[in-house]
């Protein structure tokens, strides 16, 4: 309670924050630029909305969005529902936009009580299904004083270290107004257990974002966007490593392992593809540079035409968005990025073409591939200095040894248990769902 009262009374003070750093920093200006006139927006919509059967998802990002996706397809196959969605990134309205499942979606005002109090009211859902963690005190407490359900999906291994748990210790309070949850796996469900209600009812589901990733996947083989364009580049799959979601410090890393596995004699053949997470001009032009000074050569993507086949090439990079998931399935091994800045990227992609992938040490708020790197399906590099190491992974995974029949059977393991798990959140949501 004290600390509830802290928070609001802080609020205030946040908001000038907010505001006066607003204007040095233009993504905060765009961030309250993006919320003028939200609730506005929020109550004229809703008016045109049924309000039968409404149910409200909130996430934080696009992510998440994806993430929740299998859980609302499903849902919807069950039961004409009315889906609203708030999130908080800039990055989901692109997305949602073209979702024609979704009712409505708009960004989450901030989490004032006067706003949070009204939201709710217009919305009034059968349901509050949060996916993983974004929760806001004063929604929750609008959500429990309107006699709202709220559910929590999806949760991981909650947050270790210091911060982790402080941050735990916080919101148990929050925790503790959460009727019903899913958990990825029974990890998950164990390390949550101090701080569930007593009464709460709870299910281990598995992971749905294993569901979007394979038909993301399967989407991407069938408009094969990429393959008559690959087919100009000379390479053997067998030794073909793909490095997606790329950085440019992790791209040196990358390109020196590469001249650590070319010393072998069996491996003097094996070829890179980079994909850059922000494929950028000038991130472009300036790994092409480094590819030319660790002596590759190198050809861009775009470059390659239907007018004659490329001849052997070391590294192909690729300046285009929306490829990677197609391209993975041209690789007999992979490297996922990110994980050298916040956080890796998703490692399920490559997983669904069944292609072991090494990964940063920066993966612990991914409970896949954390997951699959102690199951053995993935290879930690914990340095950006590792390169011999990285190199010798890659070379026993490309030689087919035993530890490549390891992962690749770790990686089945994994898919298995997780396959299907938004029909299991959705059909435990349903069962708790009054419809009119």
């Amino acid at each position: 309670m004290m600390l509830e009262l802290f928070y609001n009374f802080s609020l205030p003070f946040l908001d000038f924050l907010l505001r006066l750093f607003s204007f040095f920093i233009p993504r905060l200006k765009i961030f309250l630029q993006e919320r003028e006139g939200l609730l506005e927006r929020w109550q004229l919509a809703l008016a045109k909305i049924p309000k039968k059967n409404r149910i409200w998802f909130h996430v934080s990002s696009v992510g998440e969005l994806e993430q929740i996706r299998p859980v609302m397809e499903q849902l919807q196959q069950k039961f004409s529902y009315q889906f609203i969605v708030s999130f908080y990134s800039p990055s989901v309205p692109r997305l949602v936009k073209d979702w024609s499942f979704v009712a409505y979606a708009d960004y989450l005002p901030l989490d004032h009580w006067r706003e949070m109090k009204l939201l709710t009211g217009w919305i009034f859902p059968k349901m509050l299904v949060l996916n993983r963690y974004d929760l806001w005190p004063n929604l929750l407490r609008a959500a429990r004083e309107n006699k709202i359900p709220i559910t929590l999906v999806n949760a991981s291994t909650p947050p270790l270290g210091f911060g982790g748990w402080l941050s735990l210790w916080f919101r148990r309070s929050l925790f503790k107004k959460i009727y019903f949850w899913t958990f990825v796996d029974s990890v998950a469900a164990a390390a949550w257990e101090p701080y569930l209600r007593k009464d709460v009812q709870a299910f281990v589901a598995g992971n749905p974002r294993v569901d979007r990733a394979l038909k993301r996947v399967d989407e991407a083989m069938k408009l094969g966007r990429t393959k008559k364009t690959l087919e100009l580049w000379k390479h053997d799959k067998k030794l073909c490593i793909v490095a997606g979601s790329t950085w440019e410090k992790e791209e040196e890393l990358l390109l020196c392992a590469l001249q650590n596995l070319r010393m072998q004699k069996e491996m003097d053949a094996v070829q890179l593809v980079i994909v850059p997470h922000e494929p950028y001009i000038e991130h472009v032009a300036h790994t092409k540079k480094l590819c030319e000074k660790y002596g590759f050569s190198v050809v861009l993507f775009s470059e390659l035409t239907q007018a004659e086949k490329q001849s052997h090439t070391d590294v192909l990079l690729v300046d285009a968005r929306g490829v990677l998931a197609e391209i993975y399935n041209e690789a007999a091994v992979a490297f996922v990025g990110g994980g050298f800045g916040r956080e890796t990227h998703s490692i399920i992609e490559p997983l669904a073409h069944g292609v072991p992938a090494a990964i940063g040490p920066k993966h612990h708020r991914s409970p896949e591939a954390k997951t699959l790197s102690i199951m053995g399906g993935a290879f930690v590099v914990n340095s950006l200095s590792s390169t011999k190491e990285l190199a010798k992974w890659w070379q026993e995974i490309l030689s087919n040894s035993e530890k490549a029949g390891r992962a690749k059977e770790a990686m089945k393991l994994y898919l298995s248990i997780h396959r299907g798990a938004g029909e299991r959140v959705s059909d435990f949501l349903a069962e708790r769902i009054k419809i009119d």
